[in-house]
């Protein structure tokens, strides 16, 4: 419930039509609509764990869902950012995406009485693997499909969000085609001419697959968190839940 909340709320601030190939909640029913039933699914979700006596899960995952919210703003803030840095990019995406997938492992350790040291380890799991998944959804914005993704590309470039591919392109890139791109993303009102030679300038200058290497670079950092509990039958789960992240960053 709180994941799907903060989809309802994501789309409305990227203003998006399509999710999971299926039309918003916002672009079919209206912005306000969408807001509401976000607040609503938010609380919801709060109050069940409150309901069920659940008062360590409720703490965690009331932690996380604002340090989700604080790396929302904190990407908010840096729009148009042609200079915004790797590392500072890494915080953002390590709060808005990688707060919920440490909050689900949290809460399965709490619910599951691991000991201190398995919590932490997985709560480490569920960093590396949120890094590696926003990473990869960050990828497809320059390299997806509309169709096989579900929703357009190109949409963080004309919002102004400077994802990885976007960074390592402007400092591995041409300088003077990085300028122009730069200008273009500071600007804001991309026309789809300039997004197509903002989307050429990234493949051509590596910006992708360096994005890539630290993406696979997460997942595997993910993958060797889970050696500490070999002959667990929980782990085939996980282990696969990061297959699937590295087979898509392929």
């Amino acid at each position: 419930l709180v994941h799907t909340a903060t989809l309802l709320h994501d789309d409305c601030l990227d203003a998006t039509e399509v999710r999971r190939g299926f039309p918003t909640v916002n672009h079919r029913w209206g912005q306000q609509a969408a807001i509401l039933m976000g607040d609503y699914t938010f609380l919801k979700g709060f109050d069940l764990l409150a309901e069920h006596g659940l008062h360590a899960p409720l703490s965690l995952l009331t932690r996380h869902t604002l340090d989700m919210t604080a790396g929302m703003n904190r990407e908010f803030a840096g729009r148009h950012r042609a200079d915004l840095s790797e590392e500072e990019y890494l915080t953002i995406i390590g709060e808005k995406t990688g707060a919920l997938f440490v909050a689900s492992c949290e809460v399965g350790a709490v619910l599951g009485g691991l000991s201190e040291d398995a919590a932490r380890t997985v709560s480490e799991f569920g960093r590396a693997l949120g890094l590696a998944f926003q990473i990869v959804d960050d990828i497809f914005d320059f390299t997806g499909n509309p169709t096989e993704i579900g929703k357009p590309t190109g949409q963080d470039f004309r919002l102004g969000f400077a994802t990885l591919p976007l960074i390592h392109a402007f400092r591995r890139g041409d300088g003077e085609q990085a300028a122009a791109v730069a200008e273009v993303f500071s600007r804001g009102s991309v026309t789809d001419e300039e997004w197509e030679d903002a989307r050429r300038f990234v493949l051509e200058s590596g910006g992708v697959e360096t994005a890539r290497e630290c993406a696979l670079e997460a997942a595997y950092a993910a993958r060797d968190r889970l050696t500490a509990f070999n002959g667990s039958e929980a782990v085939a789960p996980l282990l696969a839940t990061v297959e699937y992240v590295i087979a898509r960053g392929r």
